[in-house]
Formats: structure tokens, sequence, C-alpha cells
């Protein structure tokens, strides 16, 4: 007595479970490529902020040097 179970059925299974992982790893890569980008502009953001005050900063200390 054999048991066998169509090879077809088998490699179906496979290809569905590796195309499920594929998914599921391209939805990790996507989620790190927008946490990237979050990152990427809160440092624009920051830098700007930071620029403006050395501007703001700096047009003070001039105007305090060319005095009156």
């Amino acid at each position: 007595l054999t048991a066998g179970v169509p090879l077809t059925n088998i490699g179906a299974r496979a290809e569905r479970r590796r195309a499920e992982l594929d998914l599921a790893s391209s939805r990790l890569d996507q989620e790190q490529v927008r946490q990237n980008i979050l990152v990427a502009v809160r440092t624009a953001a920051r830098n700007v902020d930071t620029a403006a005050s050395l501007i703001a900063a700096t047009r003070t200390a001039r105007e305090a040097a060319d005095g009156p």
C-alpha cells in the first residue's frame, strides 16, 4: 500500500508560502523606507530651524556692532 501526495499541490503550496514571505519582506522594506524618510524630513526641518536661528543671531550681532 502506498500513499502519495500530488507533487503539483506541494509545489503550489511552496510557491504560495514563498509569495507570502516575499510580500511580508516587501512590507517590512516599505516600512523601513517610510521610517528613513521621516527621519530625513525631521533632520532637514531641524537644520532649517537651526539655520534660521543662526541667521537671526548673526543679524542681531551685526546690527549691534554697527551701532546707532
